[in-house]
């Protein structure tokens, strides 16, 4: 059962990260999207300073289009070689909500059937 407020699609896209907190920046995978939230994947050399709680700034590029939002870790679970971690945006613009809406209905409908007919 999924505890999100509104599920996420599996949706790759690419998503650069700045950790304020320690001034760090990054770059890694996001494994899926919602129009509150996103799962990535970093590698394990970039995760050492990630910590649940942490506020980051994340420049999103869906296909021709990069959204820049503020976001808070929720989770993170450690891998061997990678870390997963989940991300609430804060304060998401609509058209930013509109634009992640776009992207997965265009390039991963499958998402949309599969999301559709399994609730």
């Amino acid at each position: 059962m999924e505890k999100r407020k509104l599920v996420r699609f599996r949706a790759p896209c690419y998503i650069k990260v700045s950790l304020p907190r320690v001034s760090s920046n990054f770059s890694c995978v996001g494994k899926d999207i919602s129009m509150k939230g996103a799962g990535l994947i970093v590698e394990k050399e970039d995760s050492f300073n990630i910590k649940p709680d942490d506020s980051v700034s994340l420049c999103i590029f869906l296909h021709q289009k990069r959204l820049c939002v503020h976001g808070k870790l929720v989770w993170a679970k450690e891998y061997s070689w990678y870390l997963e971690c989940g991300v609430y945006f804060i304060n998401i613009k609509d058209e930013y909500k509109q634009a992640i809406f776009d992207y997965v209905f265009k390039y991963y409908p499958q998402e949309l059937t599969r999301r559709w007919w399994s609730s």
